[in-house]
C-alpha cells in the first residue's frame, strides 16, 4: 500500500536524523571535555610565603584555569584577608574545601617542608631543614595534617622536584607528585574519578610553564 511505504520511510528518515543530531551532541559534549577538561572542579592551593613558591602557585593557576579548574590559593589575598586576618581566611578556605569536596594540592617547597617537619616526632638526621619554616603553611598544616590522619579530605601533594627532594613523613599518606617531570599523574589525580584521557594536550604547557616559574 502507497500509504503504508511512505510512512515506513518517514519514521526511517526521522530514525536517521535523531540518530545524526544524538551524534551531534555527542561530538559537541566531548569537544567541550577536551577545551576544560576539569569544568566544574574546584581546588584550593597551599603554599608556602616564599618567592619560588609564590612563582609556582601563580604559574599553576594560570595553567590550570584553561582546563575548567577553579583555584583558590592559600596564602591568598582579597577582602576576607583583610577582615578576618591571614590564619582565620586559612582556616576558613580549608574547611570550606573539605565540605565542598574540594581538591586541596599542598605545595612543597623548602620553606614548606621546614613547617613540615615541625611535625615529625622522630626526625632523621638528613632532615635539616635548607629553609626558615613558613608559619602560614604550618598553620595550614594544622588543619592538614589531622585530616589526613582521620583519611578526611582528597588531598594531593605537589612537591617541587628541583628544590625538595622528598615529601615529609607526615605527608605521605596523600598521593604526591614530583613536579614538573610527573605534571601528568598529577593532572590524573585532579580529574580523579573521572577518566583524565582529554588532559594529555595540557601536559607539556602546564610542565614547560612550572619550569620556568621554579628557573629549570
Amino acid at each position: 500500500c502507497p500509504t503504508d511505504l511512505r510512512a515506513r520511510w518517514v519514521l526511517a528518515w526521522m530514525g536517521v536524523l535523531l540518530g545524526a543530531a544524538c551524534l551531534l551532541l555527542l561530538l559537541l559534549l566531548k569537544k567541550e571535555g577536551i577545551k576544560a577538561p576539569l569544568r566544574g572542579r574546584r581546588a584550593l592551593l597551599v603554599h608556602a610565603v616564599e618567592p619560588v613558591a609564590e612563582r609556582v602557585a601563580c604559574a599553576l593557576m594560570a595553567a590550570l584555569r584553561p582546563l575548567g579548574l577553579a583555584v583558590a590559593a592559600a596564602p591568598g589575598g582579597g577582602s576576607g584577608v583583610a577582615a578576618w586576618g591571614p590564619l582565620p581566611w586559612l582556616h576558613a578556605q580549608h574547611h570550606r574545601a573539605l565540605r565542598g569536596g574540594d581538591t586541596i594540592i599542598i605545595l612543597l617547597s623548602p620553606a614548606a617542608v621546614a613547617a613540615a617537619h615541625q611535625w615529625d616526632a622522630d626526625p632523621s638526621p638528613g632532615d635539616v631543614p635548607t629553609a626558615a619554616p613558613c608559619e602560614a603553611f604550618a598553620a595550614a598544616l594544622s588543619c592538614a595534617v589531622p585530616a589526613l590522619a582521620a583519611g578526611n579530605g582528597r588531598y594531593v601533594v605537589a612537591r617541587l622536584e628541583a628544590v625538595v627532594p622528598v615529601v615529609p613523613p607526615v605527608l605521605r599518606a596523600a598521593p604526591a607528585f614530583a613536579l614538573p617531570s610527573d605534571t601528568g599523574g598529577f593532572l590524573r589525580a585532579l580529574a580523579a574519578p573521572r577518566r583524565g584521557q582529554w588532559l594529555e594536550p595540557y601536559v607539556a604547557a602546564v610542565a614547560e610553564g612550572l619550569r620556568r616559574a621554579v628557573g629549570e
